[in-house]
């Protein structure tokens, strides 16, 4: 879901223009936080668009795991932290917390997001 957004062009949701990357950029904070859960802003200057773009991605998102044989019933908390990297990079932090409480954290880079390697 972050990589669709993060994408510009939402194809998830059906052809959603937006650039998440930019309106991180304007943020007064630097990034922004989008819950995939509750269709919800967290942080971050978000334009109206981008605003109802998160919502879109909410009511999806029991298709989506459908597709992917998980039931949203499994997830606490399904977040994107979204921002520019230090050499302007775009970069989308992941966040899934499930309902046994564990949490798992990817870091992915570019477009389309890659996760990033650690050696």
């Amino acid at each position: 879901m972050a990589d669709s957004m993060a994408s510009g062009c939402g194809l998830l949701v059906g052809v959603w223009s937006m650039n998440v990357f930019a309106e991180a950029a304007r943020s007064s904070n630097g990034h922004i936080i989008v819950d995939f859960l509750n269709g919800e802003i967290l942080a971050g200057d978000a334009s109206v668009n981008l605003q109802k773009a998160a919502k879109r991605y909410s009511e999806a998102l029991p298709d989506f795991c459908t597709k992917h044989g998980a039931q949203i019933a499994e997830f606490q908390r399904l977040e994107a932290r979204v921002g520019l990297h230090l050499n302007r990079r775009p970069r989308f932090i992941v966040t899934i917390d499930d309902r046994l409480g564990r949490t798992f954290v990817d870091t992915y880079f570019g477009l389309p997001g890659r996760r990033a390697r650690i050696r």
